[in-house]
């Protein structure tokens, strides 16, 4: 009963989650800014789409657990399980990594756009304050 129980409440957390990608995929998508973050929204909701899938296989998985008779077969189902598991753990490492790569590369984007800036505002001082100083002298 309580495996069940908790096989359902894996599904409907997959179908929650599912839907929530989407939503957000379509948001990003909306709002992308350039390729590059068009191309990192789309990776990201692929691999969050199939995670949350998997989780909702797991959540089947273990709700008809109880229907398994013990057998060599039961060990497999649970071996094949375990995989999924696993899987699962991969991809949420994979989303991390790119994640990761994607901020780092937002931020190294925005440093370099501040350095450019702060050259523009230094090269605008010296010329007010050039043209400032002529005509102090006339």
């Amino acid at each position: 009963m309580v495996s069940t129980l908790f096989g359902f409440s894996l599904i409907v957390l997959s179908v929650t989650m599912l839907c929530r990608h989407s939503v957000n995929c379509r948001d990003a998508q909306a709002s992308a800014e350039n390729d590059s973050h068009l191309h990192h929204v789309s990776r990201q909701f692929r691999r969050r789409a199939q995670a949350s899938g998997l989780l909702g296989i797991v959540g089947i998985a273990v709700a008809v657990e109880q229907h398994i008779p013990v057998s060599p077969l039961a060990l497999l189902y649970w071996f094949v399980v375990v995989l999924v598991v696993l899987w699962i753990i991969v991809l949420a490492l994979m989303d991390l990594v790119g994640t990761r790569r994607h901020l780092d590369q937002i931020r190294r984007d925005t440093l370099v756009e501040r350095a450019l800036l702060r050259e523009e505002i230094r090269q605008l001082r010296q010329s007010t304050g050039a043209s400032v100083s002529k005509r102090e002298d006339e």
